[in-house]
Protein backbone atom coordinates (compact mmCIF):
# COMPACT_ATOMS: atom_id res chain seq x y z
CA UNK A 1 0.00 0.00 0.00
CA UNK A 2 1.44 3.38 -1.07
CA UNK A 3 0.49 6.88 0.14
CA UNK A 4 1.64 9.84 -1.93
CA UNK A 5 -0.02 13.24 -2.06
CA UNK A 6 -1.90 13.38 1.25
CA UNK A 7 -0.90 14.04 4.82
CA UNK A 8 -2.40 10.88 6.22
CA UNK A 9 -4.11 7.85 4.74
CA UNK A 10 -6.13 5.14 6.41
CA UNK A 11 -6.80 1.74 4.84
CA UNK A 12 -8.22 -1.62 5.79
CA UNK A 13 -5.50 -4.28 6.00
CA UNK A 14 -5.84 -7.90 4.77
CA UNK A 15 -6.57 -8.89 8.38
CA UNK A 16 -9.44 -6.39 8.60
CA UNK A 17 -7.68 -3.91 10.87
CA UNK A 18 -7.57 -0.17 10.15
CA UNK A 19 -4.04 0.98 9.34
CA UNK A 20 -2.67 4.55 9.16
CA UNK A 21 -0.08 5.41 6.51
CA UNK A 22 1.85 8.72 6.66
CA UNK A 23 2.54 10.77 3.53
CA UNK A 24 5.22 9.43 1.11
CA UNK A 25 5.47 6.04 2.81
CA UNK A 26 4.32 2.54 2.01
CA UNK A 27 3.49 -0.75 3.69
CA UNK A 28 4.08 -4.22 2.24
CA UNK A 29 1.87 -7.16 3.18
CA UNK A 30 2.44 -10.81 2.35
CA UNK A 31 -0.81 -12.60 3.01
CA UNK A 32 -1.96 -11.49 6.44
CA UNK A 33 1.52 -10.45 7.56
CA UNK A 34 2.87 -6.91 7.35
CA UNK A 35 6.52 -7.37 6.39
CA UNK A 36 7.36 -3.65 5.87
CA UNK A 37 5.81 -0.76 7.78
CA UNK A 38 5.90 2.97 6.92
CA UNK A 39 8.91 2.73 4.60
CA UNK A 40 9.83 6.02 2.87
CA UNK A 41 9.36 6.21 -0.90
CA UNK A 42 12.45 6.80 -3.04
CA UNK A 43 10.93 9.76 -4.92
CA UNK A 44 8.44 11.85 -2.88
CA UNK A 45 5.15 12.92 -4.51
CA UNK A 46 5.59 10.32 -7.28
CA UNK A 47 2.84 7.74 -7.48
CA UNK A 48 3.68 4.09 -8.02
CA UNK A 49 2.40 3.22 -11.49
CA UNK A 50 4.41 0.13 -12.49
CA UNK A 51 4.86 -3.08 -10.54
CA UNK A 52 7.29 -5.93 -11.10
CA UNK A 53 7.16 -9.22 -9.21
CA UNK A 54 9.87 -11.86 -9.47
CA UNK A 55 9.32 -15.37 -8.15
CA UNK A 56 12.24 -17.75 -8.28
CA UNK A 57 10.47 -20.84 -6.96
CA UNK A 58 7.00 -22.15 -6.42
CA UNK A 59 3.62 -20.72 -7.34
CA UNK A 60 2.11 -17.46 -6.16
CA UNK A 61 -0.90 -15.16 -6.38
CA UNK A 62 -0.59 -11.40 -6.90
CA UNK A 63 -3.44 -8.91 -6.53
CA UNK A 64 -3.21 -5.20 -7.43
CA UNK A 65 -6.48 -3.36 -6.98
CA UNK A 66 -9.12 -5.36 -8.83
CA UNK A 67 -6.54 -7.27 -10.92
CA UNK A 68 -5.92 -10.80 -9.68
CA UNK A 69 -3.21 -13.05 -11.15
CA UNK A 70 -3.33 -16.66 -10.00
CA UNK A 71 -0.89 -19.56 -10.31
CA UNK A 72 2.17 -17.55 -11.23
CA UNK A 73 4.93 -20.13 -11.61
CA UNK A 74 8.58 -19.78 -12.41
CA UNK A 75 9.11 -19.65 -16.17
CA UNK A 76 10.65 -22.78 -17.65
CA UNK A 77 14.16 -22.26 -19.05
CA UNK A 78 13.16 -23.98 -22.30
CA UNK A 79 9.73 -24.22 -23.89
CA UNK A 80 9.87 -27.46 -25.89
CA UNK A 81 7.55 -27.42 -28.89
CA UNK A 82 8.14 -30.96 -30.17
CA UNK A 83 10.40 -34.00 -29.86
CA UNK A 84 10.23 -36.81 -32.43
CA UNK A 85 12.12 -39.97 -33.37
CA UNK A 86 11.73 -41.48 -36.84
CA UNK A 87 13.48 -44.48 -38.42
CA UNK A 88 15.42 -43.73 -41.61
CA UNK A 89 16.82 -46.93 -43.04
CA UNK A 90 18.98 -48.48 -40.34
CA UNK A 91 19.25 -45.21 -38.41
CA UNK A 92 16.92 -43.09 -36.28
CA UNK A 93 16.51 -39.36 -36.89
CA UNK A 94 15.77 -37.40 -33.70
CA UNK A 95 14.45 -33.86 -34.02
CA UNK A 96 13.14 -31.26 -31.61
CA UNK A 97 12.13 -27.62 -31.60
CA UNK A 98 11.86 -24.92 -28.93
CA UNK A 99 9.76 -21.77 -28.85
CA UNK A 100 11.88 -19.94 -26.26
CA UNK A 101 15.03 -20.48 -24.21
CA UNK A 102 16.38 -18.90 -21.03
CA UNK A 103 19.93 -19.63 -19.84
CA UNK A 104 19.90 -22.97 -21.65
CA UNK A 105 23.27 -24.71 -22.03
CA UNK A 106 22.77 -27.96 -23.96
CA UNK A 107 20.55 -30.87 -24.88
CA UNK A 108 21.59 -34.46 -24.23
CA UNK A 109 19.85 -37.17 -26.26
CA UNK A 110 19.45 -40.29 -24.15
CA UNK A 111 18.39 -43.83 -25.11
CA UNK A 112 17.12 -46.86 -23.20
CA UNK A 113 16.08 -50.36 -24.22
CA UNK A 114 13.69 -50.92 -21.31
CA UNK A 115 12.74 -47.47 -19.91
CA UNK A 116 15.07 -48.23 -17.00
CA UNK A 117 18.60 -46.96 -17.48
CA UNK A 118 19.06 -44.15 -20.02
CA UNK A 119 22.48 -43.59 -21.61
CA UNK A 120 23.55 -40.41 -23.41
CA UNK A 121 24.06 -40.80 -27.17
CA UNK A 122 25.25 -37.27 -27.88
CA UNK A 123 24.98 -33.59 -27.02
CA UNK A 124 23.77 -30.54 -28.94
CA UNK A 125 24.51 -27.00 -27.76
CA UNK A 126 21.44 -24.88 -27.03
CA UNK A 127 20.93 -21.39 -28.42
CA UNK A 128 20.94 -20.09 -24.85
CA UNK A 129 18.60 -17.10 -24.72
CA UNK A 130 16.05 -16.52 -27.44
CA UNK A 131 12.36 -15.97 -28.08
CA UNK A 132 12.65 -17.28 -31.65
CA UNK A 133 11.81 -20.84 -32.63
CA UNK A 134 14.90 -23.06 -32.79
CA UNK A 135 15.31 -26.43 -34.52
CA UNK A 136 17.72 -29.18 -33.45
CA UNK A 137 18.54 -32.71 -34.53
CA UNK A 138 20.75 -35.74 -33.93
CA UNK A 139 21.07 -39.13 -35.65
CA UNK A 140 21.27 -42.44 -33.79
CA UNK A 141 23.53 -44.25 -36.24
CA UNK A 142 23.35 -47.62 -34.49
CA UNK A 143 19.93 -48.09 -32.89
CA UNK A 144 19.14 -51.22 -30.94
CA UNK A 145 17.20 -54.11 -32.40
CA UNK A 146 13.52 -53.94 -31.48
CA UNK A 147 12.59 -51.15 -29.04
CA UNK A 148 14.50 -47.88 -28.66
CA UNK A 149 13.27 -45.34 -26.10
CA UNK A 150 14.55 -41.76 -26.36
CA UNK A 151 14.32 -38.67 -24.17
CA UNK A 152 15.92 -35.22 -24.03
CA UNK A 153 17.88 -34.06 -21.02
CA UNK A 154 17.90 -30.27 -21.18
CA UNK A 155 20.64 -28.78 -19.00
CA UNK A 156 20.65 -25.14 -17.85
CA UNK A 157 23.78 -23.04 -17.51
CA UNK A 158 23.68 -23.59 -13.74
CA UNK A 159 23.59 -27.38 -14.19
CA UNK A 160 19.89 -27.86 -13.48
CA UNK A 161 18.40 -30.62 -15.66
CA UNK A 162 14.91 -31.07 -17.10
CA UNK A 163 13.62 -34.11 -19.00
CA UNK A 164 11.28 -34.38 -21.96
CA UNK A 165 8.62 -36.97 -22.57
CA UNK A 166 9.85 -40.35 -23.86
CA UNK A 167 9.39 -41.26 -27.53
CA UNK A 168 10.03 -44.71 -29.00
CA UNK A 169 11.04 -46.41 -32.24
CA UNK A 170 10.87 -50.14 -32.98
CA UNK A 171 13.53 -51.39 -35.38
CA UNK A 172 12.90 -54.56 -37.39
CA UNK A 173 15.81 -56.85 -36.53
CA UNK A 174 15.07 -58.99 -39.61
CA UNK A 175 15.96 -56.20 -42.02
CA UNK A 176 19.32 -56.81 -43.73
CA UNK A 177 21.99 -54.15 -43.31
CA UNK A 178 25.30 -53.58 -45.07
CA UNK A 179 27.60 -50.65 -44.26
CA UNK A 180 31.17 -49.75 -45.26
CA UNK A 181 33.31 -48.93 -42.21
CA UNK A 182 36.07 -46.33 -42.36
CA UNK A 183 34.99 -44.96 -45.73
CA UNK A 184 37.13 -43.56 -47.48
CA UNK A 185 39.71 -46.32 -47.11
CA UNK A 186 43.29 -46.89 -48.26
CA UNK A 187 42.62 -49.41 -51.05
CA UNK A 188 44.34 -52.37 -49.39
CA UNK A 189 41.39 -53.65 -47.32
CA UNK A 190 37.68 -52.86 -47.11
CA UNK A 191 35.82 -53.34 -43.83
CA UNK A 192 32.05 -53.78 -43.81
CA UNK A 193 29.40 -54.31 -41.13
CA UNK A 194 26.81 -56.91 -42.13
CA UNK A 195 23.54 -57.91 -40.48
CA UNK A 196 20.93 -60.48 -41.47
CA UNK A 197 22.77 -61.51 -44.64
CA UNK A 198 23.81 -65.04 -43.72
CA UNK A 199 25.91 -66.71 -46.42
CA UNK A 200 26.32 -63.47 -48.38
CA UNK A 201 28.58 -63.28 -51.40
CA UNK A 202 30.42 -60.10 -52.35
CA UNK A 203 31.20 -58.47 -55.67
CA UNK A 204 33.51 -55.49 -56.17
CA UNK A 205 33.30 -53.53 -59.42
CA UNK A 206 34.39 -50.27 -60.98
CA UNK A 207 31.72 -47.69 -61.78
CA UNK A 208 31.86 -48.99 -65.35
CA UNK A 209 30.89 -52.48 -64.13
CA UNK A 210 34.27 -54.25 -64.43
CA UNK A 211 34.69 -57.00 -61.82
CA UNK A 212 37.69 -56.84 -59.50
CA UNK A 213 39.11 -59.95 -57.85
CA UNK A 214 39.17 -60.07 -54.04
CA UNK A 215 38.97 -62.38 -51.02
CA UNK A 216 36.80 -62.00 -47.93
CA UNK A 217 37.12 -63.07 -44.33
CA UNK A 218 34.21 -63.14 -41.86
CA UNK A 219 35.06 -61.78 -38.40
CA UNK A 220 33.74 -63.07 -35.06
CA UNK A 221 31.48 -60.00 -34.66
CA UNK A 222 29.80 -60.68 -38.02
CA UNK A 223 31.68 -58.00 -39.96
CA UNK A 224 33.70 -58.85 -43.05
CA UNK A 225 37.15 -57.84 -44.31
CA UNK A 226 37.48 -57.75 -48.10
CA UNK A 227 40.98 -57.73 -49.61
CA UNK A 228 41.39 -56.85 -53.31
CA UNK A 229 43.90 -58.96 -55.27
CA UNK A 230 45.71 -55.71 -56.08
CA UNK A 231 45.60 -52.40 -54.16
CA UNK A 232 42.87 -50.17 -55.54
CA UNK A 233 43.68 -46.85 -57.16
CA UNK A 234 42.11 -43.64 -55.89
CA UNK A 235 38.49 -43.26 -56.94
CA UNK A 236 35.04 -44.72 -56.37
CA UNK A 237 33.96 -48.38 -56.57
CA UNK A 238 30.80 -50.40 -55.94
CA UNK A 239 30.60 -53.25 -53.43
CA UNK A 240 27.60 -55.57 -53.64
CA UNK A 241 26.44 -58.01 -50.95
CA UNK A 242 23.92 -60.67 -51.99
CA UNK A 243 22.09 -63.41 -50.08
CA UNK A 244 19.22 -65.14 -51.87
CA UNK A 245 16.85 -62.45 -53.13
CA UNK A 246 18.48 -59.80 -50.95
CA UNK A 247 20.93 -57.48 -52.70
CA UNK A 248 22.58 -54.42 -51.16
CA UNK A 249 25.12 -52.10 -52.80
CA UNK A 250 27.44 -49.57 -51.17
CA UNK A 251 29.90 -47.09 -52.64
CA UNK A 252 33.56 -47.50 -51.65
CA UNK A 253 35.83 -44.46 -51.83
CA UNK A 254 39.59 -44.96 -52.11
CA UNK A 255 41.66 -41.95 -51.12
Amino acid sequence: MNNTGSNNFNYVSPTGSLEALPNDTYDVWVGNTKVFNDLPVLVPTQQIANFKFRMSNGVGVVQIGNILMRDIAQALPVELLSFTAKPQGQQVQLAWATTSERNADRFEVQRSHDLGEFLTLGEVRAKGNTDLRQYYGLVDERPLDQSNYYRLKQVDQDGTAHYSKVVSVVMDNLTPAFEILGNPTDGHSIYAAVRNLAGATYRLTTLAGRDLSMTNQIQTDGSVVLTPAHPLSSGMYLLEASAGSKRLVQKVVIR
